[in-house]
């Protein structure tokens, strides 16, 4: 992740959709890289996702996982 942030290329509105229950990727981990992403001036937009692992936050709530896609693809990232 990281070394995206060191690119030139143009910065785009992201998402980050996560849990604390996920034993892949830890909520920590994307939470600081959140907050390097905000000190870069990108725009940032979060679901954190309780009780599901992965993946499997589409599962744990399709509407709200497909609601915060649709919103950051239509330029919605607040």
């Amino acid at each position: 992740m990281r070394t995206y942030l060191a690119t030139s290329l143009a910065p785009v509105p992201r998402l980050y959709i996560y849990g604390p229950d996920d034993k892949l990727i830890l909520s920590e981990e994307i939470e600081e890289h959140v907050a390097e992403v905000k000190i870069k001036g990108i725009e940032v937009r979060t679901e954190r996702f309780e009780g599901t692992q992965h993946v499997a936050h589409l599962r744990g709530g399709s509407e709200r996982y497909w609601g915060a896609v649709k919103d950051v693809w239509l330029g919605r990232t607040a």
